[in-house]
């Protein structure tokens, strides 16, 4: 028997099915060992020596590995094409017992028959470079992690963290916040005139109204002359492929997935989902930075889009994208690994986020092979009373690699079916006249994937680690979720000033540099020793430093009065942001919170609401209105006293009274506020709260993976739900853990319904 050991439990499933007889499939679960976190678990002193704990999990599963390691005539490990897919191998190989110099390694890039097979027949050796690296990068994290951190909590609050990918991403926040806050805005005007139905706009800029007055009077009522009309083309060029940046970037447009589903999606269509009772990984490996196919990829690719869109549509030539400088170039890009599963021909297999990922990436991969584009483009120049104004419109004329994929600002363009017919020298009379004021404005807030981007161009982290990165700053309190944009908040600028000021490592520049180093280390071309004795030099001196010299962050002093004791209060941190503490601390105790206005407006009262931040940093607003059901006494997780009332009224009452959360709301905590709120104390679990979601279309119950009995969620209930996402795996559990407002507003109004037939 030979044993091959993966990662994924459903990439062992597919796998095994590949193999068939005479192998053995198991999966390890990811990583099966850590660092020790107590006593410190690198001796700095002994060129970094590591020392090592087995996760909590790995118990079982290590005894079941070695058992089947004894038993097999040989152990190939299958674990993922990158550093951490190396360094897993690593330590399975110094676990288990196996040589890591035997050809005991075999890597592809996607989950199919063919793939696998062929991997089978180049076994390697584990490549110890990118161990190397793997295991630099989690010594670097280390360090900074269990060295720094300590220092946070001793001088501004406990439970904060820095770290040398997720410091650096809060200074580039930050830093956007800092520059919008210092922009200052200019004026200007712009003069439209629509003629024949286009819109032109004056040549001239005016920088205040009275020009812009000026300019309208002389042109109202006076006939346009056409000076000149031209003609020209524009010819746009697809997109390469999509690596994991372009596509958490495309994702978040196009889709509005948050990176970090982007990634967990993209890992089930690569370990491969049930198609006609086989389970077939649809897309390749989703972290490489790499745009490339190999030969016969393309040559699919090619003849899938003579199938689909026809001879005109296929580029001329086979089109070559270059990858960047920095890229590792380890993976291909990721494309679909059979182009004859398009994606209607698999919908059913897929969930809906599932089936639109998939479509995305399939689209993207036809486009990077097709024609150019080509718009034509009608100018026209029209002279009003010794004024210039000019208008241009659009035509699409072959649309090209946009038939199967056009970008969010293709897809919002506006293109004529026809040009208005225009005439040189003709006179005419406007349509319409109007002046427009502008002001410049700054650059807009980070969201997910202008963050992704901007990661990229700076070489912070890699792109297995950017939905990590933004999760991190969004989950410490040092960022928060407004819209679609990043906004910091008062605990992360504190936060990012004391760092920045006493430490050098957490420079963006740093970052990009420490990145090159790691893959020095992985070519070969670089010490893990020399690099950690460099870095950790550096990194002691700044916080010997630092320990002595960067202040404790006590708060500001304000002009407001304690109404307990008349003393000056203070503006004081905690991780759920700023508050009001009176400065005579610990003799009164008196607190106070500090409301952010927030841009909603109560859909209740008509009132304005505010921001609100809980200890573990989730951000909500409430009503400003005390006599408002969703004012600062209604907030989510506080416990009210059941209503004094009697009879029907109170029942009908007592529904009204259960909290809508505004941010999602676990079963067992809706389950709690339903028992506590009613008069009679009826028992409500989430067991039961869960059969009313199955009956109500949001989970079906129903055998998971593991065979084990299950409330299942329903591609509506993925929709309104809140999948649970393991932090230290990064998986997404199969069950709705959480309940968005509109599941919640549902079982409130099933309890008035049951409630009201009471009467």
């Amino acid at each position: 028997m030979q044993l091959v050991i993966v990662e994924s439990p459903t990439k062992a499933k597919a796998i095994q099915h590949y193999l068939g007889e005479g192998y053995k499939v198991v999966a390890s679960k990811g990583h099966i060992r850590n660092i020790r976190k107590k006593p410190f678990g690198v001796d700095v002193e002994n060129r970094f020596a590591v020392s090592y704990e087995m996760e909590p999990r790995a118990d079982k599963i290590l005894s079941e590995l070695k058992k089947l390691t004894a038993q097999a005539d040989s152990v190939l490990l299958a674990t993922d094409p990158d550093r951490e897919g190396e360094a897993i191998a690593w330590h399975l190989c110094d676990v288990l017992g196996i040589d890591p110099n035997t050809d005991c390694r075999i890597e592809y890039q996607e989950v199919t028959r063919d793939a696998v097979l062929k991997a089978l027949q180049h076994p390697r050796k584990v490549d110890l470079n990118l161990v190397d690296a793997a295991m630099t990068r989690s010594i670097l994290d280390y360090l900074v992690g269990f060295k720094v951190s300590p220092l946070l909590w001793k001088k501004i609050a406990k439970n904060l963290s820095a770290g040398r990918v997720q410091t650096p991403v809060l200074n580039l926040i930050c830093d956007r916040e800092r520059e919008r806050d210092r922009f200052v805005p200019e004026e200007s005007w712009t003069v439209h005139a629509s003629v024949n139905g286009l819109l032109t706009t004056c040549k001239e800029t005016p920088k205040d109204e009275k020009r812009a007055r000026e300019i309208e009077n002389d042109i109202r009522g006076a006939a346009f002359t056409v000076s000149d009309i031209s003609m020209s083309t524009r010819t746009t060029h697809p997109k390469p492929p999509f690596t994991t940046s372009t596509l958490q970037q495309a994702s978040f447009n196009h889709l509005g997935m948050d990176v970090g589903v982007v990634m967990s999606t993209a890992q089930k269509l690569f370990e491969g989902v049930s198609i006609n009772g086989e389970l077939t990984g649809l897309i390749t490996y989703m972290r490489t930075d790499s745009v490339r196919s190999s030969d016969s990829a393309i040559d699919s690719l090619r003849g899938q889009i003579l199938n689909l869109y026809g001879k005109e549509y296929l580029s001329k030539t086979v089109k070559k994208y270059g990858t960047a400088a920095n890229a590792q170039d380890a993976h291909e890009a990721i494309h679909p690994t059979d182009m004859t599963k398009t994606p209607d021909s698999v919908r059913d297999a897929l969930k809906e986020d599932e089936y639109k990922l998939y479509k995305l990436i399939y689209d993207r991969y036809c486009a990077s092979q097709m024609d150019d584009a080509v718009s034509e483009i009608m100018t026209v120049t029209l002279e009003a009373a010794g004024h210039v104004f000019r208008g241009s419109v659009s035509k699409l004329a072959f649309p090209g690699y946009r038939k199967a994929y056009e970008s969010t600002t293709e897809a919002a363009e506006e293109n004529s079916s026809s040009f208005p017919r225009f005439e040189k020298g003709s006179m005419l009379k406007p349509e319409t006249v109007e002046i427009k004021q502008h002001f410049t404005k700054p650059e807009a807030r980070y969201t997910q994937s202008s963050m992704v981007r901007a990661m990229e161009e700076n070489g912070i982290g890699r792109p297995s680690t950017y939905a990590s990165m933004i999760r991190t700053v969004k989950d410490r309190g040092y960022v928060e979720q407004e819209g679609k944009s990043l906004a910091p908040r008062t605990l992360g600028y504190i936060t990012d000033d004391m760092l920045q000021h006493y430490f050098s490592i957490f420079n963006v520049t740093f970052t990009e540099e420490m990145e090159k180093k790691l893959d020095s280390i992985s070519k070969g071309e670089a010490g893990k020793t020399e690099t950690l004795e460099d870095y950790w030099t550096k990194l002691n001196e700044e916080l010997s430093r630092a320990d002595r010299e960067m202040p404790k962050w006590t708060g500001e002093v304000t002009d407001r009065i304690c109404p307990v004791c008349g003393g000056r209060l203070k503006q004081r941190l905690a991780k759920g942001g700023l508050f009001y503490g009176c400065s005579n601390f610990p003799a009164c105790n008196y607190v106070e919170s500090i409301d952010e206005e927030s841009p909603e407006v109560c859909k209740t009262c008509g009132h304005h609401k505010v921001k609100k931040h809980k200890s573990n940093g989730t951000v909500f607003t409430v009503c400003v209105n005390p006599e408002c059901p969703d004012s600062t006494q209604n907030r989510p997780g506080k416990q009210e006293k059941a209503p004094a009332h009697t009879g029907e009224v109170q029942l009908l009452d007592w529904a009204k009274k259960i909290r809508i959360s505004k941010t999602p709301c676990t079963t067992t905590r809706m389950a709690t506020r339903i028992s506590q709120t009613d008069p009679e104390k009826r028992k409500v679990n989430s067991d039961m709260l869960n059969r009313w979601l199955r009956d109500n279309g949001y989970l079906e119950e129903k055998a998971d993976k593991y065979g084990k009995k299950r409330f299942l969620p329903t591609a509506f209930g993925e929709k309104e739900g809140v999948l649970t996402e393991d932090r230290t795996t990064g998986r997404t559990s199969y069950e709705i853990s959480k309940l968005t407002e509109k599941p919640q507003r549902a079982i409130i109004q099933h309890l008035k319904d049951i409630l009201g037939g009471q009467k």
